[in-house]
């Protein structure tokens, strides 16, 4: 049964159930917060049993997994730009407005 709990919890938790403990490097940093989010963060990590250190972690790993492959795409583009592979702005006006026009005709 104690197998089985843990088993779950790890699945509740969203970590790797492991029997041995993986230490990744960290560092510390400092943030100033307003004292209602700092009220709920604490609130909710007592809640759920987790450091408050712990969902400040997660919620930067997902801020990262959102953002970071849009920044990518923006980096990807300047550097386009940088070597010269743009579309003049008419030729983008031109497809455009045809792409607009078939589509209120309904062609696909």
């Amino acid at each position: 049964i104690i197998s089985l709990l843990t088993n779950i919890w790890a699945k509740i938790a969203n970590e790797p159930h492991q029997t041995g403990v993986v230490i990744m490097a960290t560092e510390a940093f400092t943030i100033r917060a307003e004292s209602e989010i700092v009220h709920k963060l604490d609130s909710l990590a007592g809640s759920l049993d987790r450091s408050r250190n712990y969902l400040v972690n997660q919620a930067i790993k997902a801020y990262l997994q959102a953002n970071a492959p849009a920044c990518d795409k923006i980096n990807q583009g300047i550097a386009a730009a940088d070597r010269g592979e743009v579309i003049a702005h008419d030729d983008v006006m031109r497809e455009m407005e045809d792409l607009i026009a078939s589509k209120a005709q309904g062609h696909a």
